[in-house]
C-alpha cells in the first residue's frame, strides 16, 4: 500500500496508544476519509464501509450515475433480503425473514433498532426510499458485475476487507466517529476518551 493509506492506518495507531506506525511503501494512491468531502473520479476505487446498509445508500447513488459496482465476498453474502423484508412489514407484506417476522408491527421494529445500529441504518433506507425501494434494488442488482477488474466501484464492510488492497480507497462516513480527533482529544491535545477497541480495530482493517 502507498503512503496515503499508511497515514490513515497511523492515525488509528495513535489512537489505539501504538508505538508502531506503518510505511507505505507502493504507488501513491488516493484516500477518502470520512471527514472528507473529496470523490474520487475517474478510476476505480474500494468503498469501506462499517455496516452493510448504510453503504446502500452510496451504492443506490452511484449506480443511477452509471457505475458498475462489485462486492467482496458476493452480494449475496450482504443479507440485502433482509431490507426487503423491513420494507414488506412497513407496508403490510408477507415476511420472509424469521427475526423480521417476530415484531408485530413496523412501530415494534422501530422501537428495537434504537438498540441495533444495522437495523436503524436499514430502516432509514426504507424510510428514505420508500415505495421506490425495490425499483432502486433491482437496479443494483443490474449493475452488479462479478469480475472485481469491470467494476468502477468495488464495495465491502471492514471485516470483509481485511487482507486486500487497492490503490484508491474510499472510507465511509459511518467511520466518522473513529477518525474524529476533537471527540477523543481536547483542545490541549489531551485523551478525554477511548474508542471502542472493536471500532477502532475495523477501521484499522479498512
Amino acid at each position: 500500500f502507498g503512503p496515503e493509506i499508511a497515514r490513515a492506518a497511523n492515525r488509528i495507531l495513535y489512537l489505539k496508544d501504538s508505538d508502531m506506525y506503518v510505511k507505505g511503501l507502493a504507488d501513491s494512491g488516493i484516500v477518502v476519509l470520512p471527514e472528507g468531502n473529496y470523490q474520487i473520479k475517474g478510476e476505480p476505487y474500494m468503498h469501506i464501509s462499517r455496516g452493510t446498509y448504510s453503504m446502500l445508500e452510496d451504492v443506490i447513488q452511484q449506480v443511477f450515475s452509471g457505475k458498475k459496482v462489485a462486492f467482496v465476498g458476493g452480494a449475496e453474502s450482504y443479507r440485502f433480503s433482509r431490507l426487503d423484508d423491513v420494507y414488506a412489514l412497513k407496508f403490510d407484506l408477507p415476511v420472509q425473514d424469521k427475526f423480521i417476522a417476530m415484531f408485530d408491527s413496523y412501530d415494534d421494529l422501530h422501537a428495537y433498532a434504537s438498540s441495533d445500529d444495522e437495523m436503524a441504518a436499514c430502516i432509514s433506507l426504507v424510510e428514505a426510499h420508500g415505495r421506490e425501494l425495490p425499483s432502486k434494488i433491482q437496479k443494483i442488482k443490474e449493475n452488479t458485475v462479478l469480475n472485481f477488474n469491470d467494476a468502477d466501484i468495488l464495495y465491502s464492510i471492514g471485516h470483509k476487507a481485511k487482507g486486500l488492497e487497492h490503490k484508491n480507497v474510499v472510507l465511509s462516513k459511518d467511520f466518522n466517529k473513529i477518525f474524529n480527533e476533537s471527540v477523543h482529544f481536547n483542545q490541549s491535545g489531551q485523551r478525554i476518551t477511548y474508542p471502542e477497541e472493536e471500532e477502532m480495530n475495523v477501521a484499522y482493517v479498512g
